[in-house]
């Protein structure tokens, strides 16, 4: 046991516990261990959200409901967001083009259309014509198509 917490001399570790979108409590600046007592209705939405500091795998931790763990078994100090009770996590972006209009908490997975259209993909427009390129290396001014989606080649004498 190192009895140095998880922030400050080996790395800027911490901990959040949110309810319903309210921060409850954060820390991570303790000894060797740190309690955290809270209430929250059973339909509320609770995020324990985790930071690493250099050494996540020295720490471990757990939530407990009415003396059961409910939360915590095997997982360290890795960084990382936990959903407990009523939670719906997803993109709440309206304008991202992977919007979940069942998510009640945002994710953090929000994605933008790429310049080839494709939603998180990596196409840009190295050109300028408004076209996405991908692997356009020769400048001979053709556009590559980046694509989960097969492409559909013809050839012609």
């Amino acid at each position: 046991v190192y009895s140095d917490g998880m922030c400050c001399a080996y790395g800027e570790g911490s901990y959040s516990i949110v309810v319903d979108g309210e921060v409850i409590a954060t820390g991570g600046d303790f000894g060797a261990s740190a309690t955290e007592r809270f209430c929250a209705p059973a339909e509320a939405c609770v995020q324990i959200v985790m930071v690493a500091d250099n050494y996540p795998s020295e720490q471990s931790w757990s939530v407990t409901a009415d003396g059961v763990e409910v939360l915590g078994a095997g997982l360290d100090g890795s960084t990382a967001t936990y959903f407990l009770g009523e939670c719906a996590p997803g993109c709440t972006d309206e304008a991202a083009c992977n919007f979940d209009a069942d998510a009640l908490v945002d994710d953090g997975s929000c994605l933008e259309l790429d310049a080839c259209g494709e939603c998180g993909g990596s196409g840009v427009d190295t050109d300028g014509d408004g076209v996405g390129n991908n692997a356009d290396s020769d400048d001979d001014g053709g556009d590559f198509h980046s694509s989960s989606e097969p492409l559909a080649l013809s050839k012609s004498r």
